[in-house]
């Protein structure tokens, strides 16, 4: 069919001859695309004053707002959007800080950054992985295209696109056998124990040496306040956390606060030996003495604070560990390896796994059977070669 110029100079509205009968289209502008190539769209009908009155709906829209220029909107932006909007709301601090770190350093600048959530297909999700593998970890790249899949399905939920670009694409898998539950030999736990100073006043050295005899985790610890300690033992019941939060126009602001535990079996109470006992009664009175000396001290009552009373940084603590163990040649351990290293002497000394897992705050036991099979399968390799002089 032949298409005619404008009626009468009437705008954006033209027609054609459909089955002897004029059929109107308007036409009408959305935005641009990344080309700075006009976006359009249409209205069509038989009736031209309802194709009329339509376009004008549809342009009041436009100028006010309204209209969700689908088209027109970048992956980008779409990510952004979508972590603060749908994730932030729903998920830990911690966790959240991954997604936007995810934003920040690995989508922008990268092949998706400025592409066509609309229009985006295999070839740039290739290319977006290939920069990655260029760019980043292995393991940074598979936990980023974890989520821009979760990112897109929750697109196609509403409605931005119909398909998954994704489906076909995949990134190859780290086949390095890695050991989740690292934790320190017998004899590397006595060397870093004879290292601390803990018969003086030194809250990083005191931490460590109670993470050891607790298993507790870094930021359970930083939290404890001497209310805390009662007979026998820790009541665990807050966490400290410090982070920095990113506002959707790049604003950074540092928060330190004290908040709930992982999960409601994160609460319990983790009684500690006798001797640990003095030795934390004893470092109460260096302490005391220690806050006397101390004109500008703010006494929060914490156990471990910093040197003017305020909460202790988590890299001092780690900082510590990590000179004591290079001093004595000990690596790839953490202070999280202590937690490990807590759970691995008691399965150890024959500690029921129900025990273990109460001790720990594991809100399920297969986690604490996963560290137990793992000490097992250890501790049987050492009883089998037992048998070498038998053979």
């Amino acid at each position: 069919m032949k298409r005619t110029k404008n009626e009468n100079g009437e705008g954006s509205i033209t027609y054609q001859m459909r089955n002897g009968r004029k059929y109107y289209t308007g036409r009408y502008t959305l935005g641009y695309d990344t080309c700075k190539n006009q976006i359009r769209g249409s209205i069509s009908g038989y009736n031209k004053k309802e194709v009329q009155t339509k376009l004008k709906e549809k342009t009041l829209q436009i100028s006010q707002g309204l209209l969700n220029n689908k088209e027109n909107l970048l992956f980008g932006d779409f990510f952004k959007t979508w972590i603060y909007t749908f994730i932030k709301p729903n998920v830990s601090i911690a966790t959240f800080q991954k997604y936007e770190a995810d934003y920040r350093l690995r989508i922008l600048k990268s092949p998706l950054e400025n592409a066509s959530l609309s229009k985006l297909n295999q070839l740039t999700i290739r290319k977006t992985l290939n920069y990655w593998l260029e760019n980043c970890s292995l393991q940074q790249a598979s936990q980023v295209f974890g989520r821009i899949k979760t990112c897109l399905k929750s697109a196609i939920t509403q409605k931005y696109i119909s398909t998954d670009p994704t489906l076909g694409v995949s990134i190859k898998k780290d086949k390095t056998i890695k050991d989740k539950y690292k934790h320190f030999t017998s004899e590397q736990q006595d060397t870093i124990l004879k290292e601390l100073n803990i018969d003086t006043y030194d809250p990083k050295d005191m931490l460590i040496y109670i993470y050891f005899a607790s298993g507790i985790r870094l930021s359970e610890g930083l939290a404890l306040s001497w209310p805390d300690l009662v007979e026998g033992g820790l009541n665990i019941n807050k966490q400290y956390t410090k982070h920095t939060e990113i506002s959707e126009k790049g604003e950074r602001k540092v928060i330190q606060e004290l908040g709930e535990l992982k999960t409601p079996s994160s609460y319990r109470f983790v009684p500690l030996p006798d001797k640990v006992l003095t030795k934390l009664k004893n470092y109460k009175k260096l302490q005391d003495k220690y806050i006397k000396t101390k004109k500008d001290y703010k006494n929060k009552n914490l156990i471990f604070p910093n040197q003017l009373g305020d909460y202790l940084d988590r890299k001092i603590p780690q900082n510590r560990l990590n000179k004591i163990c290079t001093k004595n040649n000990i690596k790839g351990l953490s202070i999280h390896s202590i937690r490990h290293t807590y759970a691995t002497r008691l399965f150890e000394n024959a500690v029921a796994p129900k025990v273990v897992q109460s001790l720990l705050g594991h809100k399920s036991i297969e986690t604490t059977l996963n560290i137990y099979t793992h000490v097992i399968s250890k501790k049987a390799n050492e009883e089998v070669n037992k048998l070498n002089d038998l053979f």
